[in-house]
């Protein structure tokens, strides 16, 4: 239980307590619960305000939760309220409505999707969810085999609602009104009433239309992402369901009104309308729709044993929402029944649902310091207001209200969402030419900052598919006495020749068959029968790696069905071998498959009892996985003393080892072997050994890598797979330096740690550990005075201690001191050249002590880690979001994630930028999908993602500039008392300022990734060095020339009827005029950033055609004579002198501009620049 608390001055001092969610995401963490009730007295109040201000005040309270809850709420109790307010995690304030049946005495609320119901007995709010993780799969299947009574039915459909995921998709209007009422759209409207008032209409409607348009694609967007998601979460069929405890006839309703503890026959070919546990028989589900797995997964039933029921390791028994049942298969006359668990928002679906609903709001500091200078820019109009403020009074405060308002329009220009979006648009118009499709458009700015980029494996970083490499079983060497392995053997077809020699010699020499199978033939029988393979339609389904498998054994698989149950008893399957197979055992081998213990990520194993025609009466438990858990689980003797050497050798080469081992049930039934728990199973196995399977890299994948690691982005590897797979992959694709060494930190039991584990370190280059250790003891010559029961007490002290002794004799002994394995990783002297690499469970361990406990010396270790290491293995989808997490809090950096999308949706949502490289429809958990199936995609997201972000600060930068510039010169013609005719605003406001912002934008992105890397913050002293320096120097010369022309001898002064008249062609507003038009083109050229994130300018036609174009306009207004040209801008005909001079200075503003942005702020950035500034400085200077 957690506990909320926000401040007593924002809310009030009237928290409750709460209970979050199991598996609650970000999206729905709350921070604290408030209760209040609406307050008459202070309605009244809210209203006569909201009048008074017409209806501004009103608006002032939907921006701002805090000023509604003050105007309108009291503080209640429990009893009397009927408003919750909760705060999220995020520091999002919600103001709900308290529901639940007050007679009964029943109080709760919604809160984005998630339930929540008070417990007067715990007097907390707890959440509304059916939890089964307190039984034990016996207790589930004693307690709901037989289905709810039609009572507790309709209790439970009332208290968890019905089982719908409806997604409202808002009408245009509502679609629009909430758009508009955005502070800067509400902005927009009132600059659009100043200029009407100010007889400004034309750029008004030229605004208007970029503004409409722009409202009407993002309304479309809304919308179409809404009629999507409602597509997707939608689900309206008839299912089968069982009351009352009768399981014969079933009751057929809505789906919509399955209740959690309801028992339901599954729909076959049909998609699953909630999350259920599988009671009886076997499912094969396509999952696509949720991890973007596309080979379909095999379920089986939940069994009858007293483990706890576990949701988030028990997955093969769960059967979840929007998943599609391919075949289903029970006993004869037995339907396949799941137990209904999780409904509507609750479901796995339906989280992925709400993810998308209430998406992580953006920390991206481009958005927070833009509004910062937004802001400063007004306090910049009310100066200029506070100056002219006499000169406006003079006409009344009308006009003071109206050039005042125009003054603040001028400062804070309401054209610039429209001119950044120009920006981003062209970058994801560029994008989808690379194949790269995005559904969150800010979400590419973003991408120009990550510097830390997660990578999963399979599929991502290498291919899809596994090749069986060959395998090596052990044998008993007669000569050394000793168990050995054989030489790899890569083509099946020739194992039989190996079978039949083992038989030849074995014969020879006399030996029986050990129980009727050699080594060989068992190593193969494991091959053949430990999977979870099925078969739909006559084709085989299952683990891309068991097919491989599979199919090397050259066996057939055959499955139970109705006609054939006789045959096969109560065994799950059969198979027949023909490889090996000689006159003794027939044609070919049968082994009957009698139970299956599923692979889990936990146990990272799986195993399978069976009975083969070679055995008769013989019962064996094959078990195959992870060679370091298998070696736990086999006798000692059965380990060949060269096990870890031969295993390093192929994981050493990115080859992925499985160990396999045999052991042979004896004096069991039939009846025990299908009921004994599998922990009591699972022991004292033989070992046989291993299977070899290879993964290639794609062949971009190295190219991609080394551009990221010379663009200094940290590329890490995130992988399901085993340790030393996985580092080795790792070195092929130089994400960890070939010449460093690796240590690898694992979890281990420790009773003197806290919680009895700790993080311990290995050495994988020469992997020394507990076990080799009692091995080398063993042949260690004892004195024969040291007692027998002193010898195994040294060996048994030694195997349980520290491995501190010199490397064995097989190690290279050149690098025995190069890393003490008892040292404490935080104190290493050559940290420099070693890489670090954990597990999952050391991650996930480590992350609870450091954070959840506040271990300090857990937080250090943690540091270093996230620091350095960059190879996670053994990874669950969990244990990859909560990395992606940590890698943001502790870097206070943009954090990428690229997946396939098995099993990395969870790390997609996490990351600031996730790519999918899966088309499937989890793949919305990413905000960009590349459609081409390497990493290349992220090379190319990233140099289009810099040219964005550099476009959009160049874009911000200028429209900056132009405000200050505008400002300046309109604060000086209103002091002097002589206005800009309108046509003069509209050739700086349209022709000018929009023609440059927007082709600015079209520049295409420097080619090449670099080490450079734009900022993200605007407030940086770089730009506020080169936007206020740039700015003052425009002001400068701007009053400079109007000083110069009002102490000119040729100067007239505007005469007194013409003061404040918009069509007064004064000299006094040309000089200003003619001035200030080159310096838009001027800024516009000095921000215009190019290498090493864009082009360079004159690469871009369109800009350097609008400068060409615009420059000459610019001079031809300074020097024309045209009455035409200067009648229509309401100009004075200037004589020959000033002509000369403007044409002076608007070249020296421009050079001056130029040395100031392109020398000066460049030079002075990289003499105060600090290495361990974390914002990288000024935008051309190398990140650190």
């Amino acid at each position: 239980m957690e506990k909320g608390y926000v401040k007593p001055t924002k809310l009030g001092a009237n928290s409750v307590d709460f209970e979050s969610p199991a598996g609650v995401e970000y999206e729905g963490r709350i921070s604290s619960i408030w209760l209040y009730r609406e307050s008459v007295p202070k309605k009244i109040s809210y209203y006569a305000l909201s009048v008074l201000t017409l209806g501004f005040f009103t608006l002032m309270c939907y921006w701002i939760e805090e000023l509604y809850i003050f105007m309108n709420l009291v503080k209640a109790t429990v009893e009397d309220a009927t408003i919750v307010v909760v705060v999220g995690e995020d520091k999002s304030i919600e103001i709900l409505p308290m529901g639940g049946n007050r007679s009964l005495g029943e109080v709760r609320f919604d809160y984005r999707k998630f339930g929540f119901i008070y417990s007067a007995e715990q007097r907390i709010f707890v959440p509304i969810q059916f939890d089964l993780s307190k039984l034990s799969c016996k207790e589930i299947h004693t307690n709901y085999a037989e289905g709810l009574s039609t009572e507790a039915a309709e209790h439970n459909l009332e208290y968890y609602g019905k089982n719908v995921t409806e997604i409202e998709v808002k009408s245009w209007h509502k679609l629009l009104v909430e758009e508009i009422l955005n502070p800067f759209y509400i902005f927009q409207f009132f600059s659009f009433i100043v200029w009407y008032l100010a007889s400004y209409l034309g750029f008004a409607l030229v605004v208007a239309t970029f503004t409409g348009i722009s409202v009407a694609l993002t309304l479309i967007q809304t919308r179409s992402f809404l009629q999507s998601l409602q597509k997707m979460a939608k689900l309206d069929l008839e299912v089968n369901i069982f009351r009352n405890g009768n399981l014969t006839l079933p009751i057929k309703v809505n789906s919509a009104n399955l209740a959690p503890g309801d028992i339901m026959e599954v729909p076959e070919s049909k998609v699953m309308p909630c999350d259920a546990i599988l009671i009886n028989g076997l499912c094969i589900m396509n999952e696509s729709m949720l991890t973007g797995e596309s080979i379909p997964v095999v379920k089986n039933s939940l069994p009858v044993s007293s483990n706890k029921y576990n949701a988030a390791e028990d997955k093969q028994y769960t059967l979840y929402a929007g998943t599609t049942c391919i075949q289903s298969r029970a006993n004869a006359n037995t339907r396949v029944l799941a137990l209904v668990t999780n409904t509507a928002f609750m479901t796995l679906k339906g989280g992925l649902v709400r993810s998308m609903l209430f998406p992580r709001k953006s920390d991206f500091k481009f958005y927070t310091d833009a509004l910062k200078f937004i802001g400063i820019l007004a306090i910049l109009s009310f100066i200029g207001l506070a100056i002219d403020f006499k000169t406006f009074v003079l006409d009344g405060y009308w006009v003071l209200f109206v050039q005042g308002s125009q003054l603040i329009t001028i400062t804070v220009p309401p054209s610039l969402p429209a001119c950044l979006s120009v920006g981003i648009t062209y970058g994801l118009n560029m994008l989808k030419k690379k194949n790269i499709f995005c559904i969150s458009p800010n979400k590419i700015i973003e991408a120009g900052r990550i510097k830390i980029m997660c990578f999963d494996k399979t599929g991502t970083l290498t291919e899809e598919g596994l090749d069986l490499y060959g395998v090596r079983n052990v044998f008993f060497d007669k000569n050394t006495k000793q168990l050995c392995f054989r030489k790899a053997c890569e083509d099946m077809r020739k194992y039989a020749n190996i079978i039949a020699d083992a038989k030849s010699k074995r014969a020879a020499s006399g030996l029986p068959a050990e129980n009727g199978l050699s080594r060989e033939e068992v190593l193969l029988n494991i091959m053949a029968t430990c999977h979870s393979l099925t078969l739909v339609d006559n084709q085989i389904y299952g683990d891309p790696l068991d097919i491989k498998m599979f199919e090397a054994t050259e066996s057939k698989l055959i499955e139970k069905t109705p006609e054939t149950e006789p045959l096969f008893g109560r065994s799950e399957a059969m198979v027949k071998t023909t490889v090996g197979a000689d006159e003794a055992h027939g044609q070919a081998i049968e082994t009957h498959i009698v139970r299956r213990f599923e692979f889990t990520s936990k146990l990272q194993r799986m195993s399978a009892i069976v009975k083969t025609s070679a055995e008769e009466g013989i019962y064996r438990l094959h078990i195959k996985g992870a060679p370091e858990k298998i070696r736990e689980l086999c006798k000692a003797k059965s380990i060949p003393d060269n096990y870890a050497e031969i295993l390093s050798k192929y994981t050493n080469q990115g080859l992925r080892v499985l160990a396999c081992a045999t052991k042979v049930l004896k004096d069991i039934t039939e009846d025990e072997a299908l009921t004994q728990e599998r922990a009591d199973l699972e022991v004292e196995f033989e070992f046989i050994g291993f299977l070899i399977l290879q993964n290639k890299l794609k062949d971009i994948t190295t190219s991609i890598i080394d551009k990221l690691l010379d663009a200094t982005v940290r590329p890490i590897m995130v992988t399901g797979d085993n340790a030393l797979t996985a580092i080795s992959v790792a070195r092929q694709c130089e994400i960890i330096n070939p010449s460093y060494q690796v240590m690898l930190g694992t979890l281990r039991d420790d009773a003197s740690a806290p919680g009895g584990k700790r993080v311990a370190w290995e050495d994988l280059e020469f992997p020394v550990d507990a076990a080799e250790m009692s091995q080398h003891l063993s042949k260690i010559e004892f004195d024969d005075a040291v007692s027998e029961e002193g010898r195994n007490s040294a060996k048994s002290n030694a195997s349980q201690q520290e491995v501190t002794y010199e490397r064995l004799p097989t190690v290279a002994e050149q690098n025995m001191n190069r890393f003490s394995l008892n040292r404490d990783i935080l104190t290493n002297e050559n940290e420099d050249e070693i890489s670090l690499a954990m597990t999952g469970a050391a991650f996930s361990f480590l992350v609870k002590r450091a954070k959840e406990e506040n271990d300090p010396q857990a937080q250090r270790l943690l540091g270093k880690v996230l620091e350095k290491a960059l190879v996670y293995a053994r990874m669950s989808p969990d244990e990859k979001a909560l990395l992606v997490k940590s890698l943001r809090d502790h870097h206070n950096v943009m954090v990428g994630m690229c997946g396939d999308g098995a099993n990395d949706c969870a790390a997609l949502k996490a990351a600031n930028v996730g790519i999918s490289l899966s088309e499937a429809e989890a793949s919305v958990a990413a905000p960009f999908t590349s459609k081409t199936p390497n990493i290349s995609c992220v090379v190319d997201l990233f140099i289009y993602g810099r040219a964005a972000l550099a476009t959009s600060i160049q874009t911000f930068k200028f429209m900056a500039l132009y405000s200050i510039i505008e400002f300046v010169s309109s604060v000086s013609t209103y002091y002097i008392n002589v206005y800009y005719q309108n046509n003069a605003y509209y050739y700086i406001d349209g022709a000018l300022v929009l023609l440059l912002s927007f082709t600015m934008s079209f520049a295409d992105a420097y080619p090449k990734l670099t080490i450079y890397q734009p900022t993200d913050r605007l407030l940086s002293s770089p730009i506020v060095m080169s936007v206020f320096g740039l700015g003052l120097i425009q002001g400068f010369f701007q009053v400079y020339g109007l000083f110069y022309v009002m102490n000119a001898s040729w100067y007239q002064a505007c005469p007194a009827d013409m003061l404040r008249n918009t069509n007064a062609a004064c000299q006094e507003n040309t000089a200003i005029f003619m001035l200030s038009i080159c310096q838009y083109v001027a800024v516009a050229l000095a921000v215009n950033i190019g290498k090493p994130f864009r082009v360079q300018f004159w690469q871009n036609g369109w800009f350097l055609a609008a400068l060409i174009s615009l420059t000459a306009c610019n001079f031809w207004f300074i020097l024309t004579n045209s009455s035409w040209a200067l009648n229509m801008m309401s100009l004075a005909d200037m004589p020959t002198e000033f002509k000369t001079f403007a044409v002076i200075i608007s070249v020296v503003n421009t050079v001056i501009t130029l040395a100031w942005e392109w020398l000066i702020v460049p030079l002075v950035c990289q003499v105060i620049a600090k290495p361990s500034s974390r914002d990288g400085g000024y935008i051309r200077i190398k990140q650190h």
